[in-house]
């Protein structure tokens, strides 16, 4: 059976109240703007997609490194290498490197890997580029340093075009 098209857009529409379908097509126009297209059933496929959790677990760690002042470059030219490495791992969604403005040495990289801890813990540490750099590493470090793991819930996630200026795509 085939149902014309104007009539799946009619019940998608109608499911919406009209603060939901005013929030609605000001996304879509952001997101026609920024694809350069006008199709609706593309939208809302990508809209749906963007609004659901992700259907795998997605593991995310937030690495905290504190490194001496003035072993800061010696501390990046050990990482480097793992940070590319990482980023080129098929499971790795996001790799990112932050410092805190108001503690000189102290880094945080937020990682997104679409992986359980399990996984991380017995596939992706025991990658042998992870033992080259612990011997570049350790001797920067002030203080030990500190791994935080949390599970995405892909909920409340929300971005700007912005965000990823200056960064990569993976893909």
């Amino acid at each position: 059976m085939v149902i014309p098209l104007i009539t799946v857009v009619s019940e998608l529409l109608s499911s919406f109240n009209a603060g939901a379908f005013t929030e609605l097509e000001a996304k879509r126009h952001n997101y026609d703007t920024a694809t350069g297209t006008a199709n609706f059933l593309t939208f809302w496929l990508y809209y749906q997609q963007s609004t659901m959790p992700p259907n795998k677990p997605q593991l995310t760690l937030f690495v905290d490194f504190y490194i001496y002042p003035h072993l800061i470059e010696q501390w990046k030219t050990a990482h480097r290498p793992v940070w590319d490495a990482c980023a080129n791992e098929p499971e790795c969604l996001l790799f990112d490197v932050f410092e805190d403005p108001e503690d000189v040495g102290h880094f945080r990289l937020v990682e997104v890997w679409n992986a359980t801890r399990e996984w991380f813990e017995t596939e992706q540490l025991t990658k042998p580029y992870y033992a080259t750099l612990w011997e570049g590493s350790k001797p920067t470090w002030r203080k030990e340093c500190r791994i935080e793991y949390l599970e995405r819930l892909g909920e409340g996630c929300s971005y700007r075009k912005g965000y990823v200026e200056g960064g990569k795509c993976m893909d």
